[in-house]
């Protein structure tokens, strides 16, 4: 019989692994270098084989309609809760530009993380767990796609006051009343950012003493200094390349040099606004 002590037992391994990991990053026994690591052993290997062990031979997936109707139903979900969430957003007097998005975006994403696993299994066995998966195969699509988009800016919007559209488009489908320069702005970030691999860094203000950094220690960094100046950072000793970009002009770095230690790092060409981008020499 399904009782409240049964679900906190079934969900409790998940809070025990979390509390485990906080506390060996706390005393140092995980240090943020080996995240990368862990995150591609979870991310690839262990949890495919889990979604593996629970949908393959699953009965219930064998049913075409279950399978398109599951993942169509995590699609819908995802867009409803976003469109509901952009809805509410303006209501409470959220705009474009000042939250709108990341409100609609986060509100609109019911994500329980894997504490619903162990329950659904529970309450209706392991052909749920499976049917759960694939219902989440919509939700992935749904996220990155429109979520994306939304985030990006980078999709049309219908009419939306006058044609002051959350995306930076024109705000109609005439393309008569397209904003080219506000789709050049959105893509000389795509282009600047494309050159780096971003994805792999967190913020680690501890490494500068200015600016806004994003590392992989030892293998990359970011460095935003809105004044340009000089700049001391943390590196873990080694050879990297040094690029200075100039924001609004991603076709080259204006500056390239070397470094060991990031000690005393200016652009010598004066003080602007600037992007130091540093790569370790493999």
């Amino acid at each position: 019989m399904f009782s409240p002590t049964t679900a906190i037992l079934a969900v409790l391994p998940v809070y025990i692994l979390i509390i485990g990991g906080a506390v060996l990053r706390r005393t140092r026994v995980l240090k943020r270098e080996h995240d990368a690591g862990i995150m591609h052993v979870i991310f690839s290997v262990m949890l495919p084989c889990f979604i593996l062990d629970r949908t393959l031979g699953a009965e219930v997936l064998r049913n075409p309609q279950v399978l398109i109707s599951g993942a169509g139903l995590g699609f819908l979900f995802i867009i409803v809760g976003i469109s509901l969430g952009y809805l509410v957003g303006k209501i409470i007097g959220l705009k474009p530009g000042i939250g709108i998005r990341t409100f609609a975006l986060g509100a609109g994403c019911q994500n329980y993380g894997f504490t619903a696993v162990p329950v659904v299994e529970i309450l209706w066995g392991t052909s749920a767990v499976a049917l759960l998966f694939v219902h989440n195969i919509g939700v992935e699509i749904a996220i990155w796609s429109v979520g994306v988009m939304l985030m990006s800016g980078a999709m049309i919007n219908f009419a939306d006051n006058d044609g002051n559209s959350s995306s930076g488009f024109s705000g109609t489908l005439d393309p008569v009343n397209l904003h080219q320069e506000w789709h050049d702005e959105i893509h000389k970030v795509w282009d600047l950012f494309d050159r780096f691999k971003w994805w792999n860094m967190t913020p680690r203000q501890d490494l500068v003493d200015t600016g806004y950094c994003l590392a992989n220690p030892g293998l990359e960094y970011l460095v935003y200094l809105p004044q340009g100046g000089i700049v001391n950072m943390k590196l873990l000793r080694g050879n990297y390349t040094v690029d200075w970009w100039d924001p609004t002009k991603p076709d080259e770095p204006v500056h390239t040099t070397n470094t060991e230690d990031g000690v005393k790092l200016q652009l010598p060409l004066g003080n602007r606004e600037i992007l130091l981008h540093i790569a370790c020499k493999q």
